[in-house]
């Protein structure tokens, strides 16, 4: 039996089964599972990303193939034993809890010339609940790490490199 091809706009059973396995794999999957909306893209990117897979935000062979055999990420550090880790290379976030990923998102660093996301190890010294204005425009939920640089929510997060230097 052939595995169905999924996209945006798909429904039932076969989304709904793919959330559950991400999730199992900790990946961020939205609450609607039934349903590939633009929520669903991004969790599908987020394992296109840490697979090494092409970045199309579809289900095809190839996706299917690599879930039944699929890498499994590690945290670069151990300890603290909780701690945030971005992967800049794969262009995802790690929440690590106890020594353990818990949870994979996707995100977009630094890709417009001239700037860069800072590397190294940081602590949270601020965190917004809602939104917040700064220099470069309004970022949502931001956890500040190194002076205007953030962690934060945005409603576009590209599959590639595309920010000015925060960890969208």
């Amino acid at each position: 039996v052939a595995a169905p091809s999924l996209s945006y706009g798909a429904h039932g059973e076969a989304v709904a089964a793919l959330a559950r396995v991400l999730a199992q794999m900790h990946y961020v999957v939205p609450s609607d599972t039934s349903t590939f909306g633009g929520d669903f893209v991004e969790s599908v990117y987020a394992f296109q990303k840490v697979q090494g897979l092409e970045r199309t935000g579809q289900v095809d062979a190839a996706f299917w193939s690599r879930l039944q055999h699929p890498l499994v990420p590690k945290p670069r550090y151990t300890e603290p034993g909780d701690h945030i880790e971005v992967d800049k290379t794969k262009q995802v976030l790690y929440i690590v809890r106890n020594g353990r990923i818990a949870l994979i998102s996707p995100v977009s660093t630094a890709g417009i010339a001239g700037y860069y996301t800072p590397v190294g190890r940081f602590a949270i010294y601020r965190k917004v609940n809602g939104y917040d204005n700064g220099p470069l425009g309004t970022l949502l939920n931001p956890m500040y790490f190194l002076g205007g640089y953030a962690i934060h929510g945005n409603p576009s997060v590209p599959p590639y490199p595309a920010s000015h230097g925060c960890v969208r």
